[in-house]
């Protein structure tokens, strides 16, 4: 093994751990709370419009495909 390479938890370690954890829908993790009439939204426009400009440019610049270049391929050339 190489020195400073981390290293996981045992088996015994790992196993000890998973018994500590709460399980997803026990009364300590409880479910997601109901939703109540969706027309009690507002219009996502107005949600939107809250949201400040540079924070939605930022958005906009990293959560946006950006298309570099265009290519057509054919089944040929897919299948290689």
């Amino acid at each position: 093994m190489d020195e400073g390479a981390p290293v996981g938890p045992s088996p015994a370690e790992e196993a000890a751990l998973q018994a500590t954890e709460t399980p997803v829908g026990s009364p300590e993790w409880p479910e997601a709370a109901p939703r109540g009439n969706d027309r009690d939204l507002p219009p996502l426009e107005d949600l939107v419009k809250r949201i400040p400009p540079k924070t939605r440019a930022a958005m906009d610049e990293l959560f946006r495909a950006n298309f570099v270049t265009v290519k057509r391929v054919t089944l040929d050339q897919a299948k290689s």
